[in-house]
């Protein structure tokens, strides 16, 4: 696919050390971006329309745009800061080392779902498939 294949340092840290681990790629790699967005892998609903209606909510004193539906923040798909995986790397485990910390402790934009219902009312494209039985449930439409 020509893409790099990474690894978090230590395994099963969750999702901010997935987090932590891509943005220090691309802080290696000397990109100039001041964006990254980050999808689930789970997620087979997403659709480019759904990212694009996300890219369209960035705003310039943000360090992170993540969805909200239902009372339940979604991180991902979400768009975050390039320069944050220093920030991420910096909590403690006294503050919290989860994702929904970093996330308080920046500048996050939080963008409620209701936006996109006009192009996924049924917001497929937050759904995530874990299990097998998930996955014949969403291929079958359930």
């Amino acid at each position: 696919l020509g893409c790099e294949w990474l690894t978090d340092p230590v395994a099963y840290e969750g999702p901010l050390a997935g987090l932590e681990t891509g943005l220090a790629a691309i802080a290696r790699e000397g990109a100039d971006r001041d964006w990254v967005m980050v999808v689930p892998c789970d997620h087979p609903g997403l659709a480019v329309s759904f990212l694009k209606r996300l890219i369209d909510h960035e705003e310039a004193n943000a360090d992170a745009v993540i969805i909200e539906s239902e009372g339940i923040l979604n991180p991902f798909p979400g768009l975050y800061r390039a320069g944050l995986g220093e920030q991420a790397k910096s909590l403690s485990p006294e503050q919290g080392r989860g994702l929904k910390h970093l996330l308080r402790k920046v500048r996050t934009k939080i963008v409620s779902a209701d936006l996109f219902r006009d192009i996924d009312p049924e917001l497929l494209n937050l759904r995530s498939v874990d299990t097998p039985g998930e996955w014949e449930n969403f291929h079958r439409g359930e």
